[in-house]
This record gives structure tokens, C-alpha cells and sequence, in this order.
């Protein structure tokens, strides 16, 4: 029983580290609040961060796009059926798949006679310059006269 009343005046006597603990505490409190504050602050800073290079890397991406895009519009490709010299004589007057048809025609048209390269090139000039001249004079006389007075 003795022993019973020590330990209950042990236990009673708790007022002392109470105080103690409870400045402790209240520290703690204090410490646990700044921590949290700068968590908090800390995933606001991150969450702007990631917000703002998403941003930027979404604009950067549409401009490479529109910029693919343009490339894409603006892509011009050489002729490689037609010879580049008459792609460059005519290109003005003609757009690539006129020329390109109007190639092959003739290209089909001269292989019954026996010519070399450099001579079917000469003779499809002289076509296609005969050609741009009677559009010239086409155009020039009010287009659908001039056509029937070379017909009659």
C-alpha cells in the first residue's frame, strides 16, 4: 500500500513536466505550421512552374507545327519526267501537270520516227514554243475569233 501511494503521488505529481512538455509542444506546433506553410508554398511554386513550362512547350510545339505547315505549303519539286530545259523555258506559261501532259503527248507522238534524244528535245520546243505563240494570239484578238479564222 505504501508503494501504492508513491505511485500515486508520483502520478499526481505530473504538473511539472506537463508545463515543460506543453512549451515543447507549443514549439513543436509552431515548427509543424512553418513546415507546412512551406510545403504549401513550395507545391504552389512547383504547380506554377510545371503549369508555366507546359505552356511554353505547348506554344513552341504550335509554332514547329505551323512552321512544318508553311514548309510544307511552300514545298516546290523539280520535274522529273520533263527535261529541266524545257520545265524552265515553259514553267511560266504552263503549270507542272500541263507540262507533264503535254510532254508525254508529244514524247508519244515522235517515237514512230527515228530521232535521238537531243532532236525529240528540239522538236518539242518547237512545239510547245508554237504553241504559247498561237495562246498569245489567242489571247491577244478576243480568244474564240482568232481560233476560227485559222480553222477556215
Amino acid at each position: 500500500m505504501a508503494q501504492q501511494k508513491a505511485l500515486q503521488k508520483k502520478k499526481v505529481s505530473y504538473r511539472e513536466p506537463v508545463k515543460y512538455t506543453g512549451k515543447t509542444q507549443q514549439a513543436q506546433a509552431f515548427e509543424y505550421i512553418k513546415v507546412k506553410k512551406q510545403t504549401m508554398y513550395s507545391l504552389k511554386l512547383l504547380t506554377t512552374l510545371f503549369s508555366s513550362t507546359q505552356r511554353r512547350y505547348k506554344r513552341m510545339r504550335n509554332q514547329l507545327r505551323l512552321a512544318r505547315i508553311e514548309n510544307i505549303k511552300a514545298a516546290t519539286f523539280n520535274n522529273h519526267i520533263v527535261p529541266e530545259r524545257v520545265d524552265q523555258q515553259f514553267k511560266p506559261f504552263f503549270s507542272d501537270a500541263q507540262l507533264t501532259a503535254l510532254y508525254k503527248t508529244a514524247m508519244n507522238s515522235l517515237e514512230t520516227f527515228d530521232l535521238d534524244a537531243e532532236q525529240q528535245t528540239e522538236a518539242i520546243i518547237y512545239g510547245m514554243e508554237s504553241l504559247v505563240k498561237a495562246m498569245k494570239r489567242y489571247h491577244k484578238n478576243a480568244g474564240h475569233q482568232s481560233t476560227i479564222s485559222m480553222l477556215t
